[in-house]
């Protein structure tokens, strides 16, 4: 009896919402992915607004509340990424995030998860699941 092949692992997130996709191949070479786990943040907006104004309309804490957001959102991920990927059995990962939330994420992923996590710039969490499914990056990312 043949063993199935391994599946791969791709985590596409953004500022506010995280999914957790098992890809496979087709017996055609096509991939296939199956969305896994999902994590929308938490975050309540307005929570660490400073009221000093700039300009009409516009505030000094909008820049700082952005920064909270996705501060906020990169603690959530990494408390809940080794998570997933324990119970799915995934030993390692290829993550898409755009690059200030790889930034911010960066320093929260526990030590021992770094080592099995492969960031990649790319901001690919809003595309369905058939356009992510043959996109060059993620179709990179599965192999061959």
């Amino acid at each position: 009896m043949t063993k199935a092949p391994t599946p791969a692992w791709i985590l596409v997130l953004d500022r506010d919402r995280a999914r957790l996709l098992r890809g496979s191949r087709t017996s055609h070479g096509s991939v296939h992915l199956d969305e896994v786990g999902k994590l929308a943040s938490t975050w309540m907006g307005g929570e660490h607004h400073r009221p000093t104004q700039l300009a009409p309309g516009r505030s000094a804490g909008e820049g700082h509340e952005r920064e909270e957001q996705l501060r906020h959102f990169a603690r959530e991920v990494a408390a809940w990424l080794p998570r997933e990927l324990t119970a799915h059995g995934a030993e390692h990962c290829t993550a898409f995030a755009p690059t200030h939330m790889i930034g911010a994420l960066k320093p929260e992923l526990p030590t021992a998860l770094t080592a099995r996590v492969v960031m990649h710039a790319g901001e690919l969490a809003q595309l369905p699941l058939g356009e992510l499914a043959k996109h060059p990056r993620v179709v990179e990312a599965m192999g061959t």
